[in-house]
């Protein structure tokens, strides 16, 4: 008897706060790179050796950070999906099948004045975009902060977490059912 009142108990008190929750607005993706991010049944699908091509586009919305330390992200990121040889990694393709496109924006950067600003907080959301059927397949906000020396440049291991991962978003979302 004691089990059945608490299964009611518990089926109760979840049914009332389903009543009592409030209707949370859902955060639609902007368009990027004037790629639309409407969600098709395709990218909803087993994802499962569906892709065999990243496409890594120069990451271009950078905000006020520092230009020079995206190049070399962008290099570190090719270098860690060959590293990876998972899935074929290149800047661009004319293919269209079988290619997911990841898309990079900084969404925040606080300098660090104190550095002279190229040091800082660097916050970034990554995209995979279905080429083929341009909807989104996965999307993930990335915070780091980034190290500047003015003699040796930007700190090697900060480019190299963000690289590293940049390449477990992309196996995770991909190898993984949604």
């Amino acid at each position: 008897m004691y089990s059945v009142t608490m299964i009611f108990v518990v089926i109760t008190a979840h049914a009332i706060s389903g009543c009592m929750s409030s209707t949370v607005q859902i955060e639609h993706a902007p368009a990027i790179a004037k790629v639309p991010t409407a969600t098709y049944p395709n990218c909803s699908s087993d994802r499962k050796d569906r892709y065999t091509i990243i496409e890594v586009p120069k990451i271009h919305d950078i905000k006020q950070a520092p230009q020079e330390f995206f190049s070399l992200l962008h290099q570190a990121i090719m270098e860690e999906g060959r590293r990876r040889n998972i899935y074929n990694v290149v800047p661009s393709t004319t293919e269209r099948d079988k290619v997911v496109l990841l898309i990079m924006f900084v969404e925040s950067w606080r300098p660090d004045v104190t550095q002279g600003g190229t040091t800082g907080l660097l916050s970034m959301k990554l995209f995979l975009i279905d080429k083929t059927h341009h909807c989104q397949v996965g999307q993930t906000t990335g915070h780091g902060k980034i190290r500047h020396d003015p003699e040796t440049g930007f700190n090697h291991d900060d480019i190299h977490t963000i690289a590293e991962s940049a390449g477990w978003f992309v196996g995770i979302t991909l190898m993984h059912d949604p």
